[in-house]
């Protein structure tokens, strides 16, 4: 299991919340209407600078559960920080999952670098086996 979740809280009248890669954002006493732009402009340059995965914390498959172990080993072992976004919360994260890799029955891990897609756990498994697993997190 990940030590490191996306999760996002928002509260409407007194502050702002992320965590993610291994630290916790805040911003207290930050009104939304006051100003709207501190909270979602850091975080999405935080997103579109770091690697993405989509994982299931409910998947029924051993094997699912094995790749997305093995991805978030090697990118903590590597101390490469990373968001983790598990599709089990929501079917809208699906969604967007396969609507990102252009697969409509695509299944975890996915991982991407800020926008780019990097690819599933196979691509994974063959960068790391050619030694090039930079190349495949296009780090």
């Amino acid at each position: 299991m990940p030590h490191v979740l996306v999760c996002v809280c928002v509260c409407v009248r007194e502050r702002v919340c992320a965590y993610g890669s291994n630290s916790l954002l805040k911003y207290q006493n930050t009104s939304l209407l006051q100003q709207p732009l501190l909270f979602s402009t850091k975080l999405i340059a935080r997103l579109k600078m770091s690697i993405t995965v989509y994982y299931s914390s409910v998947s029924g498959s051993r094997e699912v559960k094995q790749h997305q172990s093995e991805i978030f080993q090697f990118l903590d072992s590597k101390k490469i920080k990373y968001f983790a976004v598990d599709i089990a919360e929501s079917t809208d994260l699906k969604e967007e999952m396969r609507k990102k890799v252009g697969n409509p029955s695509a299944m975890p891990p996915q991982v991407f670098n800020g926008d780019k897609y990097c690819g599933d756990y196979q691509k994974f498994f063959d960068a790391v086996e050619d030694g090039k697993p930079e190349a495949f997190f296009k780090l």
